[in-house]
């Protein structure tokens, strides 16, 4: 199988939580609350969604709200 290029799209929950409250989150930027595009290289989509997850775990607020192949 060759490797494929999917962009996940997310943001951190916790830092939304705060940023609403007028409060800062105390390691990650303001801009997390916001949707973020990150780039992985993968099989298929199960299998850049598990990369995500793992580079941007749940347990610490991440939300992946998509997973879309890289045409081209």
């Amino acid at each position: 199988m060759s490797t494929k290029r999917f962009e996940v799209v997310l943001y951190n929950q916790m830092v939304r939580d705060r940023v609403e409250q007028g409060r800062h989150h105390r390691f990650l930027d303001d801009s997390w609350a916001d949707l973020h595009h990150e780039e992985f290289e993968a099989e298929d989509e199960n299998d850049a969604r598990g990369k995500a997850e793992r580079r941007f775990p749940k347990n610490v607020g991440y939300v992946i709200v998509d997973v879309v192949k890289i045409e081209g």
